[in-house]
């Protein structure tokens, strides 16, 4: 992400299925969503936007706190305990952060991170 729009290059935006269309038509299962917020109350009042989305810098620095991550860690244990889950991160290095912190609650885990180039 290089924080440039890319309105310059699109004159159109196709729209997909909604998720619940796909769902109901058979071609994804359905999930339970959790969240771990507001209790670890994040403060993003200092984290800008450009282009449209949040700095990944300021973002991670807001998102890659003990707190936030306890409280990530015990939301996951108290809901999926036993079941297979996804959590996002902020960039590869916050996703690492977030893995050890999982293995060391005992929770096995799996890293999956991409680049995209445009």
């Amino acid at each position: 992400m290089d924080g440039v729009g890319l309105g310059n290059l699109f004159d159109d935006l196709h729209v997909g299925p909604q998720t619940q269309d796909l769902v109901d038509a058979g071609f994804l299962v359905g999930a339970n969503v959790y969240t771990a917020l507001p209790h670890a109350q994040v403060d993003l009042s200092k984290v800008r936007v450009r282009a449209g989305d949040y700095d990944q810098r300021l973002l991670a620095e807001a998102m890659n706190r003990e707190d936030v991550t306890d409280t990530l860690v015990r939301t996951y244990a108290k809901y999926a305990a036993e079941k297979k889950g996804v959590v996002s991160a902020v960039h590869v290095n916050h996703s690492k952060s977030l893995c050890e912190y999982f293995k060391a609650a005992g929770v096995s885990d799996q890293n999956l991170e991409w680049k995209v180039n445009a």
